[in-house]
């Protein structure tokens, strides 16, 4: 499984201006809500009638005990929220299911429950999105030789480029990349930029 993570030094911004981009391919973002009032927002694109389930929960031994997820359009506005998976039964995570009407970005954002004043709700989350299968067929990517794939962010020129399960050879440009190996004997050339690489 894919992870990205956020870099402490660089929070994410509670809003389209993110910084974190969430290919389709990874599975999973972790991150750190630093106070209660604290939001992070990540850049996803998703395809139009495909089935994804998402979850927030909280993570390690400081991780967030109350979280809130929200999923948001292009244009900012919510088109999906989920406070609490079971709280009759004590689980304060978060969990959805969402169907996009159209292809595009959105933004799924982490957040802390804050209605109660008296509990800080901060702390280290992972947030995970899957495609159901036979919704939307993520995983044919990864089923043939030939199946790699690129994404690129328009405003910083930076790719997200994932590989099969066979060996492949990904080159980077000279953006901060993010390259994913996906199993087999790849080889991962980040080219300039700060990169991050995962075999």
């Amino acid at each position: 499984m894919v992870t990205i993570i956020e870099i402490p030094v660089r929070d994410a911004a509670a809003d389209a201006g993110t910084t974190y981009f969430m290919p389709y391919f990874v599975a999973r973002f972790e991150g750190t809500l630093n106070d209660r009032q604290d939001e992070d927002w990540i850049r996803i694109d998703l395809t139009a009638g495909t089935t994804y389930d998402i979850a927030l929960a909280g993570r390690g031994e400081d991780g967030a005990p109350d979280t809130i997820l929200t999923v948001y359009n292009a244009a900012g506005e919510r088109v999906a929220r989920n406070d609490d998976v079971d709280q009759a039964a004590g689980n304060l995570h978060s969990r959805l299911s969402f169907t996009p009407d159209s292809s595009g970005v959105y933004y799924l954002s982490a957040s802390a429950y804050t209605a109660n004043p008296t509990q800080d709700n901060a702390g280290d989350y992972a947030l995970t999105l899957a495609a159901r299968e036979g919704s939307g067929g993520i995983e044919s990517y990864r089923d043939s030789p030939a199946s790699v794939s690129a994404t690129l962010d328009e405003e910083s020129g930076a790719l997200a480029l994932a590989g099969s399960r066979y060996g492949d050879v990904l080159t980077g440009n000279s953006a901060a990349n993010w390259l994913f190996g996906n199993g087999g004997d790849d080889t991962l050339r980040g080219g300039g930029g700060d990169d991050w690489l995962y075999a």
